[in-house]
């Protein structure tokens, strides 16, 4: 029986350096367990054949209830169990009831608040849920000082992140003439206002070019309306990447990188190469949203306008060269708060209670 273990819906493939740390650190005492099918189709996941782990079978039901086909008698006798702080997992609150009842040690992990805000009305099935925790990870160390406020175990602040230390740094090469976004290419991250804004921009500064890289349902169709576009010759759309040398090339040629609808990793990927954001500011933003410092590594537009992102794109344009010079310190920052190792540090704590 292990010791330690932890049970997720699914773990996407930016966990793997994270999950690979927290693996070396806890040894073959550490099982681990997760569904190879994410809520979210579009997102990559990890498998058996990526990370020793046992593949569990993912049961989706109406609104994104879930039920997990779980190594019963393992997640009741380890000692200390972490999973999910997600009140759609039924399967997880069997866990926590059953657990609690035997005494047994158990940890949620996950964001703290729904994404409409502590004030919504569903934190209150969330607030019981870990109200029944033996301790809560997570996202961010801001949601870690609020959660404890609120409660009285502790709380491991882990927060999320992409890449190793030694990973991170600004390149400065002569020419950096690229907008760029990375992620996923859905509706609710609003790509579309992006190219429409980057439109409006290079009618006024036709030198800088877009970059697009990530997958999802609206690829194509942006695409298609790029074409139509005055600028088509200025827009890139390169699919799914992955590899971190093929990114860092990416990022070496940006002056700015854009969140045209809510933010998530990509804010500390961006960061990690030195490359400030333009982000829309009204938006039900993830919990990485506390790494960005307004004038230090980012600026804001006004959600869904397109002229206001244009006007944010050619405002870095004109001041790319002050940019340029907060490169090296904007990737030390986020080397310092958001590495896999403190990430896997936070982890890691929570699992040994220190």
């Amino acid at each position: 029986m292990s010791r330690y273990m932890l049970i997720v819906a699914s773990l996407g493939r930016y966990r793997l350096r994270t999950m690979q740390a927290v693996q070396r650190a806890l040894g073959p005492e550490l099982m681990i367990a997760a569904g190879t099918m994410p809520y979210d189709r579009s997102i990559r996941v990890l498998n058996s054949t990526d990370l020793p782990m046992q593949s569990v079978t993912n049961h989706y039901g109406p609104g994104g209830i879930l039920w997990q086909g779980l190594p019963w008698r393992q997640a009741m006798g380890t000692e200390t169990l972490v999973t999910d702080l997600n009140p759609r997992v039924l399967s997880n609150w069997v866990l926590l009831l059953a657990r609690k009842a035997l005494g047994r040690r158990t940890l949620l992990w996950g964001h703290a608040f729904p994404r409409s805000g502590k004030t919504a009305a569903s934190d209150r099935v969330r607030g019981w849920m870990r109200s029944l925790a033996d301790g809560i990870i997570s996202y961010t160390r801001t949601q870690a000082t609020e959660l404890r406020a609120l409660h009285g175990v502790p709380v491991y602040a882990a927060p999320n992140a992409l890449y190793l230390r030694n990973e991170m740094g600004f390149a400065d090469p002569s020419e950096r003439d690229a907008v760029v976004y990375v992620g996923r290419i859905e509706p609710n991250k609003k790509v579309s206002l992006l190219v429409e804004g980057f439109a409006l921009a290079t009618a006024r500064s036709p030198e800088m070019r877009l970059i697009v890289v990530g997958d999802g349902a609206e690829l194509e169709t942006l695409r298609q309306r790029a074409t139509e576009l005055p600028c088509a010759d200025r827009v890139s759309f390169l699919g799914h990447v992955d590899d971190i040398e093929t990114l860092r090339g990416i990022y070496a040629r940006a002056f700015v990188s854009v969140s045209p609808g809510y933010v998530g990793l990509s804010i500390t990927q961006s960061f990690a190469f030195g490359v400030p954001m333009l982000i829309a500011r009204d938006e039900n933003h993830s919990p990485e949203i506390e790494a960005a410092r307004e004038g230090g590594n980012s600026a804001f537009f006004d959600s869904g306008e397109a002229s206001a992102l244009s006007e944010g794109l050619l405002e870095f344009w004109r001041s790319r060269n002050d940019w340029h010079a907060k490169g090296a310190q904007i990737a030390a920052d986020c080397a310092r708060e958001y590495s896999v190792e403190a990430m896997a540090d936070g982890i890691v704590a929570a699992f040994v209670g220190r």
